[in-house]
C-alpha cells in the first residue's frame, strides 16, 4: 500500500518516546544517527554531529531565521540557536506529540526564540520568503511527493538562502529487498538518487552548493545476511501486532542495505537562486 502522510504521523505518534528512550542520549534527545566522526568518542557528541552540520550552515548565512523541517521535539533548533547568531527558529513535525515535547523542552531554554508547528511540510504555514536557512534532518525520506518538499522551501525561504537535507539515498543502479522492507517499516516513500533530487530541486530555483557522503561515519550493524533473512522471516508475521516491530525490522533492512552499498547517508546543500 502506498505509504500516506497520516501513516508517517501514526509512526512517530506512536513510537517517539521509545525512539528517545532507546534510539538517543538523555543529554542530546535528538531522533537520528550517530556520526562518529574523528575526534568523536562518546554518544551524545557523535548525535551532535549532524547538529553541527546545520549549524555551519546557518554561520556562513549570519542566518538571522532558520526553519528545522521535521524538527522532532525541537533538540536540533535548540543546539543550532544556542551557538549562532540566529535569532530566531521554527520547528515543524507532523506529530502532536512530538510538538508537545518540543514546546515542553523549549522551557529549558528560555532566552531561545524557538516556536513549533504541528503541520504537514508539502503544506507549510508560514509567510513567504521568511527563512535564511531550512534544513531536514531524516526528514525528507517521508515526503510522499518530493516536489511538494522542494516547492514549500522555495516558497518560505528568502533569494539566496538555503536548503539543507541530510537523508538516506539510492545508490544509482543499485537494487535489494531489503530496500522494501525498509521503506515500509520506516515509512519512507521518498528514496531517490541524489542526481534526481538535485533535478527536482532546480525545478523550484535551488543550485546544489554541497554534497558529502556520511555513511563512512556510520556505525554499521549489519547482520550476516542469513541470520538476517531469518529475523525478518520470523517477526514479519508480528508486523502489525505492535509498532515497535516495523521499525526495528525497517532499521535492520537499512543497516543492511547501507552495508551492501545499495543506500547512502547523504549532506547535500541548495540555495535558492530564484
Amino acid at each position: 500500500m502506498p505509504i500516506t502522510t497520516p501513516d508517517v504521523r501514526n509512526y512517530y505518534e506512536r513510537n517517539t518516546r521509545l525512539f528517545l528512550k532507546f534510539g538517543s542520549s538523555s543529554q542530546v534527545q535528538t531522533i537520528h544517527r550517530a556520526l562518529w566522526v574523528e575526534g568523536v568518542n562518546n554518544l551524545p557528541a557523535a548525535l551532535e554531529v549532524s547538529n553541527r552540520l546545520a549549524l555551519a550552515q546557518a554561520l556562513a548565512l549570519n542566518a538571522n531565521r532558520v526553519l528545522d523541517v521535521g524538527c522532532g521535539v525541537g533538540a536540533s533548533l535548540f543546539s543550532l540557536l544556542s551557538q549562532s547568531p540566529s535569532s530566531a527558529g521554527v520547528g515543524v513535525t507532523l506529530s502532536g506529540l512530538q510538538a508537545r515535547l518540543a514546546r515542553q523542552n523549549a522551557q529549558k531554554f528560555p532566552a531561545l526564540q524557538a516556536d513549533f508547528v504541528e503541520a504537514d511540510f508539502a503544506h507549510l504555514p508560514l509567510a513567504p520568503g521568511y527563512f535564511d536557512l531550512a534544513y531536514s534532518i531524516e526528514a525528507f525520506i517521508h515526503a510522499p511527493n518530493p516536489r511538494q518538499y522542494f516547492a514549500q522551501a522555495a516558497r518560505v525561504l528568502r533569494p539566496g538562502g538555503r536548503l539543507a537535507v541530510l537523508d538516506d539515498f539510492l545508490t544509482p543502479g543499485a537494487s535489494s529487498p531489503w530496500l522494501a522492507v525498509y521503506r515500509a517499516g520506516w515509512h519512507a516513500p521518498n528514496l531517490l538518487v541524489p542526481s534526481t533530487a538535485a533535478e527536482m530541486a532546480g525545478e523550484f530555483g535551488f543550485a546544489l552548493l554541497q554534497e558529502s557522503d556520511q555513511t563512512p561515519h556510520l556505525r554499521l550493524r549489519a547482520l550476516p545476511e542469513p541470520f538476517a533473512r531469518l529475523l525478518l522471516f520470523l517477526f514479519r508475521p508480528l508486523w502489525r501486532v505492535h509498532p515497535l516491530v516495523p521499525s526495528m525490522l525497517g532499521s535492520m533492512a537499512l543497516q543492511q542495505a547501507l552495508h551492501a552499498g545499495c543506500l547512502t547517508y547523504r549532506w547535500l546543500v541548495w540555495e535558492k537562486t530564484a
